[in-house]
């Protein structure tokens, strides 16, 4: 990361999972880890929300790192095994507060 800019390069032959993959893993997986792994993103979000807000209010708009890129992958996680969850009929989804 450098000036709030995170560059992540790829290798030749590697390319992004795609939706049948992600799906196929989330079928194999159990409920206990599924849960698990919803209520960390949930957490994960809140703890960066609160870090960034943190850091604006330190060191200014301007000098604080953007965490939007991360956030917003993560509330993308959070909907995909929210609807997992829901598909297993989970009720009680994890909240962000």
């Amino acid at each position: 990361m450098s000036m709030g800019k995170i560059s992540i390069t790829a290798e030749e032959n590697d390319s992004p999972p795609t939706e049948a993959i992600i799906e196929g893993a989330l079928k194999e997986s159990k409920l206990d880890d599924l849960q698990g792994d919803a209520s960390a993103v949930a957490k994960s979000i809140e703890s960066l929300e609160k870090i960034a807000a943190s850091l604006i209010d330190k060191v200014g708009v301007e000098n604080a790192p953007e965490f939007k890129g991360v956030i917003d992958e993560l509330k993308n996680a959070n909907t995909i095994l929210a609807k997992e969850l829901a598909l297993r009929g989970v009720e009680d989804l994890p909240q962000m507060e």
